[in-house]
């Protein structure tokens, strides 16, 4: 999928980093969707509000720093919904967990449209 970077201009090294941020996507979301599904209580390093709101913020950046607006714009909606349990130190509901789902399988769909183009 990806050539030696080192032979490529910045402008070409940056398209094979979009590409392989897209062409990954659905199997990263997948990771953040099982994240959803664990029970509060198996997260043992740190909470599930918290992990999962470092899991949305850093794919959130990553994609706006590799300007894929709208998968940024899903995103963050996740990223506030996470961070508000994280500061608030509370679990997450099963309407928020429900919310954070619908939000991943925005972003998956978002995603595949955007993998006809790499």
């Amino acid at each position: 999928m990806t050539q030696n970077l080192e032979n490529l201009s910045y402008e070409e090294r940056i398209a094979q980093v979009r590409k392989r941020f897209i062409h990954t996507l659905a199997e990263r979301l997948g990771d953040i969707a099982d994240a959803i599904q664990l029970a509060p209580e198996t997260c043992t390093d740190e909470t599930q509000a918290h992990k999962l709101h470092r899991m949305l913020h850093d794919m959130g950046g990553n994609a706006a720093m590799l300007e894929f607006d709208e998968i940024e714009k899903i995103i963050r909606q996740g990223v506030d919904i996470a961070e508000q349990a994280d500061v608030d130190g509370r679990e997450l509901t099963q309407d928020q967990k429900t919310r954070l789902a619908a939000i991943v399988d925005d972003a998956i769909a978002a995603g595949a449209l955007l993998k006809e183009q790499y």
